[in-house]
């Protein structure tokens, strides 16, 4: 009778934390939440100066100012970074703790063997 205990607490375990993870990845793809910060990345960003250089004459290369442009943004880059990196992690906690409810009704299923004899005629 005790492994059957422990199974039913092993499956409420496994159930409140696929819950939990599952409700954390809804709370930050709806924004309620902020993600875990893991990423702090700076934007990508090309000097234009550099990559015209080779097309301009000599006497305006260097000429002016240093202009760089931003292609992608330091905080869509990080967010992104961010989410990506929460969803791996909650979708881990999702499969340990399917794995932990696994082994709960493993042990509050009960094993019935059924068996034919059969007899010589």
């Amino acid at each position: 009778m005790s492994e059957k205990i422990a199974g039913y607490i092993l499956l409420t375990i496994g159930i409140i934390i696929m819950l939990l993870s599952a409700f954390s990845v809804y709370q930050v793809f709806t924004k309620q939440s902020e993600p875990i910060k893991l990423f702090n990345y700076s934007g990508i960003s090309i000097d234009t100066n550099q990559m015209l250089s080779g097309m301009l004459p000599k006497e305006l290369q260097n000429t002016g100012p240093k202009s760089k442009t931003e292609l992608i943004s330091g905080a869509m880059l990080n967010e992104t970074a961010n989410i990506t990196a929460h969803f791996f992690l909650m979708s881990f906690f999702i499969s340990f703790g399917y794995k932990i409810a696994s082994l709960g009704v493993s042990l509050v299923r009960q094993v019935v063997v059924n068996y034919k004899v059969k007899e010589d005629v």
